[in-house]
């Protein structure tokens, strides 16, 4: 039906959305993590972070694990869902198929988190082979979950420590700490 202007809409107009709860931020957490993952002190992480990001300069120590930690206080959730899947895509290849010729592991991610029950886990992994099933929130380095997402890891941590191992709550998912997902789809250093 065409607007009192002439102009022609083909969909309905969209209703507003309720802004998401990213979470409380701790960037000084963020620096002790991604330190110990790169093997820098938080206070190197931090000057090289300021340096770049403040005064856009590179500091005069800049080797790999100064890179290391920059790329992953800059890593969104997109990002750290995009390297996940390369993950797993790699994992579907490494390990055999099922005998019906499907992957070893099946994937979901909420994509409109805004639509859904508000908290619920990022990331569901089902292993076909050793029937678990994990659960994670992908969070950037900073970022700490808000409570409705605090409240679904602490019980699905519950049901988890209450299953012999067949559901796995994974915990919090950032680029720190990413080796964990690697270990959950059993690939190889």
């Amino acid at each position: 039906m065409p607007r009192p202007d002439g102009v022609r809409r083909s969909f309905p107009p969209r209703a507003p959305q309720p802004p998401t709860d990213t979470g409380r931020r701790d960037i000084r957490a963020a620096y002790a993590r991604v330190a110990v993952a790169v093997g820098l002190s938080a206070d190197e992480v931090r000057a090289t972070w300021l340096a770049i990001k403040s005064r856009h300069t590179t500091p005069d120590v800049f080797d790999e694990a100064h890179h290391q930690a920059i790329v992953m206080l800059n890593m969104s959730e997109d990002t750290l869902d995009g390297r996940f899947r390369s993950l797993l895509a790699g994992a579907n290849v490494y390990h055999p198929r099922l005998p019906d010729g499907s992957p070893r592991f099946l994937y979901y991610h909420t994509h409109r988190s805004d639509r859904s029950p508000a908290g619920f886990p990022d990331g569901v992994l089902l292993d076909r082979v050793l029937h678990r099933l994990y659960f994670w929130e992908l969070k950037r380095e900073e970022y700490e979950p808000p409570p409705a997402q605090q409240a679904w890891l602490s019980a699905l941590g519950a049901v988890a420590a209450a299953s012999a191992g067949t559901v796995v709550l994974l915990g919090i998912v950032r680029p720190s700490n990413m080796p964990v997902l690697r270990a959950a789809l059993q690939l190889p250093d």
